[in-house]
């Protein structure tokens, strides 16, 4: 598997949108209503000025496969979010991905990573077990892991 990850540019925008909107990938998301346009654009704007937030698409052997975001949280540590496209499912790009991103996060000097993902979403689960993470609790919402790095 030849993976890679590259930063989001203004021309991933509405990509990601598609992907995002995706029923498959709303069910996954903990906002799983649709997002607008002007919204989604606002945010990317937003994201792609802000220095201390860090976005990867995951291209898969030349194709764009996937999304993983590391945001900043007020403590120092950064949460990772990850979005595989429909069609790239199941194949183990998820925990490449993961795997890859922790690499990076550990060339920026990022020390902790946290994860939330939803109690019924085991392959996401499952995909930040098999990278390290521990399951540190959560709530009724999410399932929390860390990792140090």
């Amino acid at each position: 598997m030849e993976l890679k990850l590259r930063p989001v540019t203004e021309a991933d925008i509405k990509k990601i949108l598609e992907w995002r909107n995706n029923p498959g990938v709303r069910a996954n998301s903990f906002q799983t209503s649709e997002i607008k346009w002007e919204e989604h654009s606002s945010y990317w704007t937003m994201r792609l000025a802000d220095k201390t937030n860090y976005s990867y698409i995951a291209v898969l052997e030349g194709t764009d496969a996937g999304l993983v975001r590391l945001d900043k949280k007020e403590s120092g540590e950064y949460e990772i979010n990850i979005l595989i496209a429909p069609g790239f499912r199941g194949k183990g790009l998820g925990i490449a991905t993961i795997a890859e991103t922790k690499k990076i996060a550990a060339g920026f000097g990022i020390t902790r990573l946290i994860a939330r993902v939803k109690p019924d979403n085991i392959p996401s689960q499952k995909i930040f077990e098999k990278n390290g993470f521990e399951r540190k609790g959560g709530n009724e919402e999410y399932v929390l892991y860390e990792f140090s790095l």
